[in-house]
């Protein structure tokens, strides 16, 4: 940086000394923390705006009319800095979420708002830092409400469980759990019906002591079978 003119200056930076009476300008440049004078090579450009609205600029020799695109000539902010145009001039501006790595905030960096508390994610959440934000991210088990609370789901009611179809659902904070209903056995995500061995001769437990039996047999465990006659052969 430089010292001129009590102003302070960042490498490149260029200060103008303009002598209005001798019609005369000299240009300065900031190299390697000196101010070194440099010959003005403009070619100012012819204005058409009245002479009321012409500006005298303090970093080049050429006047400019009123409402001049600075930024549109040589914009010299980084990435995550914003050039926005002055009377006089242009200057940088960090955006949202950074922060200036140097005086003139041309070049920015990331603010991370999860790290400093700077942000406003609630209750069940869980801060992530994001370039130039953040977003506040449900925990396991949790539905959102805006954009930085989040709250219990319950799973049961909404039907959005693993549970079986014979099984009770249970909500939990932050998930569910299943149980067999009674007559059925398992693990609650799968449950099959229990028949405690009374369905005999191949016969299949349907539902809770009800047994489906195979062709041929009947009765409550499927214990009655039907008679076959064997066909006899006489000898003479």
């Amino acid at each position: 940086m430089c010292l001129f003119s009590e102003q302070t200056l960042v490498e490149g930076q260029r200060c103008a000394v303009h002598h209005p009476t001798a019609g005369l300008c000299q240009l300065f440049e900031c190299r390697d923390r000196t101010m070194h004078r440099i010959p003005s090579s403009e070619d100012c450009a012819q204005l058409t705006c009245a002479e009321s609205d012409r500006i005298t600029l303090t970093d080049r020799c050429c006047r400019v009319c009123r409402g001049h695109d600075f930024c549109a000539e040589e914009n010299i902010c980084a990435d995550n800095s914003a050039c926005v145009n002055l009377d006089a001039g242009s200057s940088c501006s960090c955006k949202n979420g950074f922060r200036p790595l140097r005086e003139d905030s041309a070049y920015c960096e990331d603010i991370d708002e999860c790290a400093e508390g700077r942000h406003y994610c609630r209750e069940n959440t869980q801060c992530v830092n994001t370039a130039g934000s953040f977003m506040c991210i449900c925990h396991t088990g949790f539905i959102r409400i805006d954009d930085y609370s989040c709250t219990e789901h319950d799973e049961c009611a909404s039907g959005q469980h693993s549970c079986d179809e014979n099984a009770l659902c249970f909500n939990t904070v932050g998930g569910h759990s299943c149980s067999c209903k009674p007559g059925y056995t398992g693990n609650g995500t799968v449950c099959r019906a229990l028949c405690d061995g009374r369905c005999l001769n191949g016969g299949s437990c349907a539902s809770p002591n009800i047994c489906v039996c195979p062709k041929g047999f009947s009765g409550q465990n499927c214990e009655t079978g039907k008679i076959q006659n064997k066909a006899s052969v006489c000898e003479v």
